[in-house]
């Protein structure tokens, strides 16, 4: 699929690509570009795959957006839950040959790009001898701020550079702009290129996600100190200093597989004090053992809690 400057959408009436009725439409562009627009913007790509031929038979880009006109800033460019592979170059590319061109709003989420020859989500853009063109520049979407220095990018707020990334490791330092060369891997594990273009695939918007326990209860002392309470409906917590049979624990465990790279974290616990109405502190401690079932711990084989 190839657009030009003459195909061009809006914020209420873009040009949209996808998938009709159930499931997500394939588009095999064999040794071609999958899809590449011109000067142009406007364009809601998603739930769609496109696959090439191939890094070695491919010789093009899966969704390429390309700028070569002075003073053009292109917006409205939404990529969300699709699949990109095959492709020789890369798998989603975007920038401008001209250094008073660029891109305003351009979005990639939910979307996985993998097994393309050069970059998983390359930049392309003009290189001075040191450093980056003023134009174009990395924007925080968040703050405003913008950064044309590369040792600058870690303090993006909206988007986050994996520590283990190599573009944290090599700061960016490409051949062309530092007299360097890479030889090394993105985080899909592509090479990164040594010409005028610089991956920046290792970037991963940050997502949010509620998460509820997988496993619940609570232990009691004392007498009580080798019973389950796996199967009670409720949580609770309780200490009293007159007796040593009445000090109740909660535990909460919650599925973490595949989250990785936390920036912040919130626990909302709700309750209800059932004794008197005045306000009460409840401590919340870490457990570095996670092997506990519900079905089965009790005061006497629950993990030892850790720090505040």
């Amino acid at each position: 699929m190839e657009f030009t400057a003459s195909d061009i959408g809006t914020s209420s009436k873009p040009i949209v690509i996808g998938s009709y009725g159930t499931g997500r439409a394939v588009i095999s562009s064999g040794n071609s570009n999958g899809m590449y627009v011109d000067n142009s913007s406007g364009y809601k790509i998603n739930n769609i795959i496109f696959n090439g031929s191939g890094v070695t038979a491919n010789n093009g880009t899966g969704i390429f957006f390309h700028i070569d006109l002075m003073l053009l800033f292109c917006a409205i460019i939404k990529i969300d839950s699709v699949e990109v592979s095959g492709y020789h170059d890369a798998g989603i590319s975007f920038g401008s040959t001209k250094n008073s061109g660029g891109f305003s709003e351009f979005f990639i989420t939910n979307s996985i790009i993998h097994d393309n020859g050069r970059a998983g989500i390359p930049h392309m853009l003009l290189l001075k001898l040191i450093g980056f063109q003023i134009d174009p520049q990395f924007s925080d979407t968040i703050t405003g701020t913008t950064f044309s220095d590369a040792t600058q990018l870690s303090s993006l707020k909206r988007y986050k550079l994996k520590l283990s990334s190599a573009l944290m490791i090599q700061g960016l330092n490409l051949s062309g702009m530092f007299g360097t060369s890479v030889g090394t891997r993105d985080f899909w594990g592509n090479s990164l290129s040594n010409k005028i273009m610089f991956n920046i695939g290792a970037y991963q918007l940050n997502t949010f996600a509620t998460l509820t326990p997988s496993a619940d209860t609570y232990i009691r002392n004392g007498i009580y100190a080798s019973t389950n309470y796996g199967s009670d409906t409720s949580l609770i917590v309780k200490t009293y200093i007159f007796s040593t049979n009445s000090t109740h624990n909660s535990f909460l465990k919650f599925p973490l597989n595949g989250v990785a790279d936390v920036v912040s974290a919130k626990l909302r616990v709700y309750g209800h004090n059932t004794e008197i109405t005045s306000g009460i502190n409840i401590s919340i401690f870490k457990v570095d053992n996670d092997s506990w079932t519900q079905s089965t711990v009790t005061w006497n084989t629950a993990p030892v809690t850790g720090s505040f």
